[in-house]
């Protein structure tokens, strides 16, 4: 698990992360568009609105549905009117869990649920 104990408890910060990707490439299936559509749902990626009670178009196309999820997605930003943070080296959620070495220090800078579980994550 990356964990040894020799006297003191020492975290193998490299065999963590390399397990950590390891059991990600193993969910990444079922957590995207090849999962979904195994349990039954129909997946559209693209540009979309709702456009009545039971009608989504996406791309120009008007789809009918009984039931909709609308997975909206999202790109991390990169604040600015931070002094310094474009020149600083920083990772966002897309490549954190890339990291091989663990910082020196770390700060996460946001508030919703990405920023919550990465900080969780490094804590």
């Amino acid at each position: 698990l990356g964990v040894v104990l020799t006297g003191e408890v020492k975290v193998d910060f490299e065999a963590v992360m390399l397990r950590l990707r390891r059991l990600r490439a193993k969910i990444a299936p079922a957590d995207g568009h090849p999962g979904t559509e195994l349990a039954g749902a129909h997946v559209y990626q693209g540009r979309g609105r709702l456009t009545g009670p039971d009608t989504v178009e996406v791309n120009g196309q008007t789809l009918k549905f009984k039931n909709c999820i609308l997975a909206m997605g999202g790109r991390p930003t990169i604040p600015g009117g931070i002094p310094g943070l474009k020149e600083a080296p920083y990772t966002t959620n897309e490549n954190l869990f890339n990291l091989q070495v663990l910082p020196p220090r770390m700060i996460i800078i946001g508030s919703g649920v990405i920023a919550l579980e990465m900080a969780q994550s490094f804590a």
